[in-house]
């Protein structure tokens, strides 16, 4: 099996300078996209012929892994971008690539099946910002698990899934737009997670927020995720919010709009604090996708115990399950289940799983 394998090295790194994505980055910050890339290798146990790029965007990978059964067929500029992704894709149909698989977000995603079209499958590592399309894996750990089977079966099917990315300009305003690119074919597996659905989430959320403000305790920080039923409770609070932030709350007022992840340590490592997150409809991301702002040590310091899930019954309802990302695998206290708020003072524990 000849895999087109492609890194995209600045995936992730809006993480590092407080934005909601990496579009517009054009030098790597952080090592995130490095290090899914090699998790996904490591965790591959076919050993597929590679085709890549030569330094950060793959070869640099491979060569850490110990593989050898590889071949450089594009050497990117510095820095890399858009343009390289472009070429290597063109490239690799060429050398007749059975599958691309490439380690990114929402833009790698839109750059490769650009080119790509639906001449062959593409597979996505998640490692960016934002990952709204349907070509990612829940993890790379999944993503390995689904090539392996693509490589060892040829009944494997395909499926179309949509490529969609996000305005990131209409996003740092708090509105969101996506912007459908057309469709790319995946191998059908369950790893592969679909298309989130975003008219899941109901918008009369009022009870769960009563709920939430008449138990607030004094001295305890509110971590308040991304997403509109969260972002709800500081509407509730009379604070203008973006949507795709995360807030602090504290003694009943937001004390921090729009927190970075390093505020979110500083204010969580000073006070006993509870995370209020809701799930990505369709999806059942609770974290990992669209709130890596609450990182893992951040998790690490708030404990699994003091996590508050909130939806609406609706997208509850449409929620197949809650995931978090394998990167928060073993959080203290975590034990497989949380305690979901969908009305006033009415709960569900369910099940999550760490993919």
């Amino acid at each position: 099996m000849r895999v087109g394998f492609l890194v995209n090295p600045v995936a992730g790194s809006g993480l590092y300078r407080s934005l909601r994505g990496s579009d517009t980055m054009r030098e790597q910050v952080g090592n995130y996209a490095h290090t899914r890339a090699l998790t996904f290798l490591r965790s591959l146990r076919s050993r597929p012929h590679l085709l890549t790029c030569s330094g950060p965007m793959g070869e640099q990978e491979i060569v850490e892994c110990g593989l050898s059964d590889y071949e450089v067929i594009h050497s990117p500029g510095s820095p890399t971008s858009a343009r390289d992704t472009e070429e290597f894709c063109r490239k690799a149909l060429e050398e007749d690539a059975d599958i691309i698989v490439f380690v990114g977000g929402d833009g790698t995603a839109r750059d490769v099946t650009g080119v790509v079209d639906r001449n062959i499958p593409v597979l996505g590592v998640p490692a960016g910002m934002k990952m709204y399309s349907g070509v990612f894996a829940s993890s790379p750990e999944a993503a390995a698990a689904v090539l392996d089977s693509f490589g060892s079966s040829s009944q494997i099917s395909l499926e179309e899934a949509d490529v969609v990315d996000a305005d990131e300009i209409s996003m740092s305003r708090g509105s969101l737009r996506l912007v459908n690119y057309g469709k790319a074919l995946v191998p059908g597996s369950g790893g592969v997670v679909a298309c989130p659905k975003f008219d899941m989430g109901s918008p009369d959320s009022s009870d769960i927020v009563e709920y939430i403000i008449d138990n607030m305790r004094d001295g305890v920080a509110y971590v308040v995720g991304t997403g509109r039923t969260c972002k709800s409770l500081v509407r509730a609070l009379g604070e203008e919010t973006n949507e795709f932030g995360v807030d602090i709350v504290l003694g009943g007022r937001v004390v921090v709009r729009d927190a970075t992840e390093e505020r979110i340590f500083n204010e969580v490592s000073r006070r006993e604090s509870v995370a209020i997150l809701s799930p990505i409809g369709g999806q059942g991301f609770i974290l990992g996708r669209g709130n890596r702002q609450i990182s893992r040590r951040v998790m690490e310091k708030v404990t699994w115990p003091n996590v508050l899930v909130i939806s609406t019954l609706q997208k509850l309802l449409s929620t197949p399950q809650l995931r978090i990302d394998s990167e928060y695998a073993g959080l203290p206290g975590f034990n497989g289940f949380t305690k979901v708020l969908y009305g006033y003072g009415l709960f569900r524990m369910l099940r999550v799983t760490e993919i």
